[in-house]
C-alpha cells in the first residue's frame, strides 16, 4: 500500500487545521481548547441564531467521548444579545465575580435547568464596547473556562482540561460530532485539512457527515458530488477500496460539468485511488482517459498549462469560489483559476509516483521537478496547499534518490520536507510521517544518535493520535532496531517500550479500557451512570448507522423520509442525553481524565511486586521482539521467529485442539505437543531462566499470539519426551497428556 502518496493529495484548500498553530481565534474555523487532558475544540458557528451583527462570533465547544456540544462561548458586538442561549430554561443563582486566567470582570454562576435538574455554569464578560459570554454544562467547567479565556485574549490559551471519559469514544468520533456542529463550507475546510495533515479517519468522518445532511437535504449543504469524491478518497485512503468505488460513481454522476476544477479535483482523487492500491498503471490511466461525457476537464487542462485560456473559460474560471482563503500568499481568497493550476501541479505529482511505481524512474523524478515548479507559480508558492503538495514532491524524489543509492541527496531532500511541514503543519501526522522517513534514512547512512533523536520526537508526538500512529508503525523496525544494539545505553529499554504503545491494537485497547472501567467501579451510583453512558452512547453509535443507511436508500417514499426524520431526531436527543450522563459523571473524580493514557517503564516496575514479571510480544512489520520486565530489571529481545512463522505454529496448535470437518463435525484431533514446546521455546526461550524465579506473570500478547492462551504452552522437553515415548507404546493413549509441564499448570496461576 502506498500511503504515503495520499498525506498531502487532498482538494487544494487554505482552511487553516484545528489543530495548527493559531494568531487569532475569532477568525479560525476551530480551536483547540487547552493544551492537555481530554481533546475539546472550539467550532466556529456562523449560523449561530443568536448572532445578530456582523462582528458577532460564536463557538460550539465539542470534547472528546461527548455526543453534542457541551457548551458555547459568544462574542456580542456593541453589547447586544447577551442573553441565555445555551441554557433555555433555567434557574441561575446570583453572578459573582471570578478571575479567570488573570482577566478581571468576569462574573460566574451557577444554573439549573428546570425540565432536567441539570447544572449549568455560565461566565460574562465586558470588553469595551463587546460582551462576551459562556455557557455550558457544569461538568465540562474547565473546557468552558479555557474557551472564553481564549476568545476573549483572541488566541488559544494553554490549559489543562478536566473532564469525565469513558473511553467508548475515539478520534473518528469526535470529528463526526465536530463535523455536526459547523456550516457546510467551514466542515468541508475542516475536512480538507485533517486529510493534509494525514489524519484520513477523522477526515472520513467530516466527509461522511457532510455527504449525509446533503442527502438528507439540510440547508446549504448541496455539493453532494464533491463530499462524495472526498468521502471515497478517505475510504480508499484507509485500504476500503471497494467501498470506494460506488462513491466515485456518485462523484462522477452528479458532477457539475461545467466546473473545471471539480473536474480536476475528481480526476486527481482517480489518481490516488490507483495509487493506494499500488497500481501505478491504473493511476496513469486515469490521467490520460477523459471522463463520459466530461469533455471539458481534459482539452482544459491543456489550455491551462500551455498558459492559454479563451474567454468563457477565464470568466469561469476567474469567480472566486469564496470557500478557501489564502495564507501568506498575498492575501485574499484562492480564484478558481489557481486552484485549477495547483490541481494540474498535483496531477503532474501524482504522474510522478505512477511513474516511480511503474519502474521509469528518471521520468518519475522529471515529473516531481516539474510539479514543484509548477506549484512555484501560484503566488510564488506561498499558499498552504502548495507547501504541502511541495513537501510530498520531495518526499517522492528522496524515495528516488534513495533507489539510485544516492543517500546524502535522499537526506537533504527529507530534511526539507521536515523543515516545510514543522513550518505550515507542526502536530500533524504528516510531520511524524516525514520525521521517520528521515531517521530512516539517517540509521542507514550511519548517524545513529540523529536517527534516534528524530525517532523518539516522532513517537512522542504520535502517542495518543492515532492517525499519527498509522504514519510511524511501518517503520518502527529501525527504530527497535537501534534501540536493542548492544552500544544503544541503560535508557533503550524504557523508551523501546514507550515507543512500542503505538503498536497497541486500538480497537483492542478501546475495549480493555472500558472494561477496566466496567470492572472497578462496583455498585454504586457512579457506577450505575457510566455503565448507562455506555450503553447510550453504543445507541447513539448504532442510530448514526441508521441513519446512513437511511440517507443512501433509493426509496423516495413518505414514509422513508418519515423514518430518516425520526432517526435524526432521536439520534439529537440521545446525544443530549449522553452529555448530560457524562456532566454528572465528572462530579466523581474516578471518572475525570487529565491526561492522555501511556505508561512510563518507571511506572510499570513501580507497580509490580517483587514476585512479578511482565511480559509483552511487540509485532512490527514481520519482526516480533519481547519486552520483560521485573521490579528491578528490564531487558528488550529480538526474537528469532517471524510473524509468519507464529501464525504457522498458532495455528498448528489451535487446529489440534478442536477443529470442523469436511461434514461439518467437530473433531477434537490429539494435541500438538511438539509446537506447543517449540512455540514456548520461541518466545520464552530467551527469558526462560528470569521468568523461573517469579510467582506471577503478565502477558500480553500480540500477532498471532492474540488467538492462543498461553497456558497451553510447555515449558520442559523432559515432560514432551516421556509423553512421546509413552504414546509409541501399543495401547497408549494420545490424549492422556498428565505429566506434561504446562505453563499455567504449576507456577501462574
Amino acid at each position: 500500500m502506498i500511503r504515503v502518496f495520499a498525506i498531502a493529495f487532498a482538494g487544494i484548500s487554505l482552511a487553516t487545521p484545528a489543530f495548527a498553530a493559531q494568531t487569532s481565534v475569532s477568525l479560525a474555523d476551530s480551536f483547540r481548547v487547552g493544551s492537555d487532558g481530554v481533546v475539546c475544540t472550539a467550532q466556529n458557528r456562523s449560523v449561530d441564531p443568536a448572532l445578530k451583527g456582523m462582528f458577532d462570533r460564536a463557538f460550539a465547544i465539542v470534547c472528546q467521548d461527548a455526543a453534542s456540544a457541551v457548551g458555547k462561548v459568544y462574542r456580542f458586538d456593541q453589547r447586544q444579545g447577551a442573553g441565555s442561549t445555551f441554557v433555555e430554561a433555567a434557574v441561575c443563582e446570583a453572578a459573582s465575580p471570578v478571575e479567570l486566567g488573570g482577566a478581571t470582570g468576569v462574573t460566574r454562576a451557577i444554573c439549573t435547568a428546570s425540565e432536567t435538574g441539570l447544572r449549568y455554569v455560565r461566565f460574562s464578560a465586558n470588553r469595551g464596547r463587546a460582551t462576551y459570554l459562556a455557557e455550558g454544562l457544569a461538568g465540562y467547567e474547565s473546557a468552558v473556562k479555557l474557551g472564553l479565556q481564549s476568545v476573549l485574549l483572541d488566541r488559544a490559551v494553554p490549559g489543562t482540561v478536566e473532564v469525565a471519559v469513558t473511553e467508548a469514544g475515539d478520534p473518528a468520533a469526535f470529528a463526526r460530532v465536530q463535523a455536526g456542529n459547523l456550516d457546510p463550507d467551514q466542515a468541508l475546510a475542516e475536512g480538507y485539512a485533517r486529510n493534509n495533515l494525514g489524519s484520513f479517519p477523522e477526515a472520513a468522518e467530516f466527509f461522511d457527515t457532510l455527504l449525509d445532511r446533503a442527502r438528507g437535504g439540510d440547508t446549504g449543504f448541496t455539493r453532494t458530488s464533491e463530499y462524495a469524491a472526498n468521502r471515497a478518497l478517505q475510504l480508499s485512503n484507509l485500504g476500503r477500496f471497494i467501498e470506494a468505488e460506488p462513491l466515485f460513481v456518485t462523484a462522477e454522476t452528479t458532477l457539475d460539468l461545467s466546473d473545471p476544477v471539480q473536474s480536476r479535483l475528481l480526476r486527481n482523487y482517480r489518481m490516488i485511488h490507483a495509487l493506494n492500491q499500488g497500481n501505478g498503471a491504473g493511476a496513469l490511466t486515469a490521467l490520460a482517459t477523459p471522463q463520459t461525457s466530461r469533455s471539458i476537464q481534459m482539452p482544459d487542462s491543456v489550455r491551462l498549462t500551455d498558459g492559454y485560456l479563451d474567454r468563457p473559460i477565464a470568466q469561469r474560471l476567474n469567480a472566486d469560489d469564496g470557500r478557501v482563503t489564502a495564507l501568506g500568499g498575498g492575501g485574499g481568497r484562492l480564484s478558481a483559476t489557481e486552484r485549477a493550476l495547483l490541481l494540474d501541479a498535483q496531477a503532474r505529482q501524482l504522474e510522478g509516483a505512477a511513474l516511480r511505481l511503474t519502474g521509469k524512474l528518471a521520468e518519475a523524478g522529471v515529473a516531481q521537478r516539474d510539479a514543484i515548479d509548477a506549484i512555484g507559480k501560484v503566488r510564488g508558492g506561498r499558499v498552504t496547499s502548495a507547501y504541502w503538495l511541495r513537501a510530498n514532491s520531495l518526499i517522492e524524489l528522496a524515495s528516488l534518490a534513495e533507489a539510485a543509492g544516492n543517500g546524502a541527496e535522499a537526506r537533504k531532500l527529507l530534511d526539507e520536507a521536515v523543515a516545510l511541514y514543522t513550518e505550515t503543519a507542526p502536530n500533524s501526522p504528516a510531520l511524524t510521517g516525514a520525521q521517520v522517513r528521515l531517521a530512516v534514512a539517517l540509521s542507514r547512512s550511519g548517524d545513529k544518535s540523529g536517527a534516534r533523536t528524530l525517532f523518539r520526537e516522532a513517537t512522542s508526538k504520535a502517542l495518543g493520535n492515532a492517525s499519527a500512529s498509522a504514519n510511524i508503525r511501518n517503520y518502527l523496525v529501525d527504530y527497535f532496531d537501534l534501540l536493542i544494539a548492544p552500544d544503544a545505553g541503560n535508557d533503550a529499554v524504557a523508551e523501546l517500550f514507550t515507543a512500542s504503545q503505538l503498536l497497541v491494537r486500538p480497537g483492542l485497547a478501546q475495549t480493555q479500557a472500558v472494561f477496566a472501567r466496567e470492572l472497578s467501579g462496583g455498585a454504586d451510583e457512579a457506577s450505575r451512570l457510566f455503565r448507562y453512558s455506555l450503553n447510550v452512547s453504543r445507541d447513539v453509535v448504532r442510530l448514526d448507522a441508521d441513519i446512513t443507511a437511511l440517507s443512501e436508500r433509493s426509496d423516495d417514499s413518505a414514509d422513508a423520509a418519515a423514518a430518516l426524520t425520526t432517526a435524526r431526531a432521536r439520534r439529537a436527543q440521545l446525544g443530549a442525553e449522553q452529555t448530560a450522563l457524562l456532566s454528572k459523571l465528572a462530579e466523581y473524580p474516578r471518572f475525570r481524565a487529565v491526561s492522555e493514557s501511556r505508561i512510563s517503564l518507571a511506572e510499570l516496575q513501580a507497580a509490580l511486586g517483587p514476585d512479578e514479571a511482565y511480559y509483552r510480544l511487540v509485532l512490527a512489520g514481520d519482526r516480533l521482539y519481547g519486552l520483560f520486565v521485573t521490579k528491578a530489571d528490564a531487558k528488550a529481545i529480538p526474537l528469532a521467529i517471524t510473524a509468519k512463522q507464529l501464525a504457522d505454529k498458532v495455528a498448528s496448535v489451535r487446529d489440534s485442539i478442536t477443529i470442523t470437518t469436511e461434514d461439518g463435525r467437530i473433531a477434537t484431533p490429539v494435541f500438538d505437543a511438539r509446537t506447543a514446546r517449540l512455540l514456548y521455546i520461541d518466545l520464552f526461550g530467551p527469558v526462560a531462566d528470569s521468568l523461573a524465579q517469579k510467582r506471577h506473570l503478565v502477558f500480553e500478547p500480540d500477532g498471532a499470539m492474540l488467538q492462543l492462551p498461553i497456558n497451553l504452552l510447555i515449558t520442559d522437553q523432559a515432560s514432551v519426551n516421556a509423553y512421546l515415548a509413552r504414546n509409541r507404546k501399543e495401547g497408549a493413549d494420545p490424549y492422556d497428556m498428565r505429566g506434561i509441564a504446562w505453563l499455567g499448570k504449576a507456577k501462574f496461576v
